[in-house]
């Protein structure tokens, strides 16, 4: 089985220097022993030269906003509508949650209510709950979060599986070929600590945001293997 990583943004020297980049993050959690992955910088227009032969595709997470006008992003969502429209699995991480709930008809902007970082609880939905991904799982589940963008508006056909107070469309679906979520299961904490203390050193964060995220980094341990199992279930089903 073929799978794309399609790589939309560049992580910090701290980053890169002890995990990787975004693709190496969302391989290490994802690969099975029948997964092939290949990988695709599109920022620089890297794409592949035959999509047919993959199965799905995995979107990562980027600094830059999924609902502006730049070319690569067009690019990339004309991309994903044509993956879409062959039948491709798609699953999406934060930018990508938002690049693929724009492409396929949904809203992209600014969060109505700021920054989102830190660890954070999702509300798993009835929709999710009651379908064929949910075996084993609370009704809750805790993700890394980094993100002042969301997904306003879900695209036709979409189901709601999972949201927070502050940022509601957090996860959805379309049938069992396209999943998407605004957090960060294939982030360490470590990532979002740093990325918190830079943002806020810069300006971007709100000092009392990020000492609040601060905060759930040293008390609350994600729910990494859980989601884990729920992606691999979704990419590999």
């Amino acid at each position: 089985m073929k799978i794309g990583v399609l790589i939309t943004g560049h992580p910090t020297d701290f980053t890169l220097q002890n995990y990787g980049d975004y693709g190496d993050l969302c391989i290490s959690l994802l690969t099975e022993p029948q997964a092939e992955w290949d990988r695709f910088d599109v920022t620089t227009g890297e794409y592949p030269p035959d999509p047919q032969a993959y199965a799905a595709w995995v979107v990562t997470g980027s600094a830059a906003d999924a609902h502006d006008s730049l070319p690569w992003i067009e690019t990339l969502k004309t991309f994903l509508r044509a993956r879409f429209a062959d039948g491709h699995k798609l699953l999406g991480i934060c930018f990508g949650h938002q690049a693929i709930a724009g492409a396929l008809g949904g809203r992209s902007g600014r969060a109505q209510h700021g920054w989102e970082v830190g660890v954070v609880d999702i509300r798993l939905e009835s929709a999710f709950l009651d379908g064929p991904f949910s075996e084993g799982l609370p009704p809750a589940l805790s993700v890394l979060e980094s993100h002042r963008d969301e997904v306003l508006a879900l695209p036709p056909d979409a189901v709601l599986w999972g949201s927070t107070e502050q940022s509601p469309n957090q996860m959805f679906a379309i049938g069992e070929q396209v999943f998407c979520m605004q957090g960060h299961p294939e982030y360490y904490a470590e990532i979002v600590e740093d990325l918190v203390r830079t943002r806020a050193k810069n300006g971007l964060i709100p000092r009392g945001t990020a000492a609040a995220a601060l905060k759930t980094l040293a008390e609350i341990p994600p729910d990494r293997e859980l989601w884990q199992r729920l992606m691999k279930r979704f990419l590999y089903r």
